[in-house]
């Protein structure tokens, strides 16, 4: 993952059609740079260690979770 220049949102969602009504909610289109998602806990815990050991410029400006995920 690439360090991007603007605000950016981590989604842990397993849902497409969540995550297509986030996407709405939000403004954004289905293509957008701007929602970085992970599909399952594991895949989210996994994404948001490197960001954290990468350091604080790497980190979300929002999170937004699933609480029924699988894997986690």
């Amino acid at each position: 993952m690439t360090r991007q220049n603007h605000s950016w949102i981590f989604v842990i969602e397993d849902s497409e059609s969540d995550l297509y009504l986030l996407k709405r909610a939000l403004g954004t289109g289905p293509d957008t740079e701007q929602v970085v998602r992970a599909r399952d806990g594991e895949q989210g815990i996994e994404l948001l260690d490197e960001l954290a050991s990468a350091g604080r410029a790497w980190l979300p400006d929002l999170i937004v979770l699933d609480l029924n995920l699988p894997r986690v």
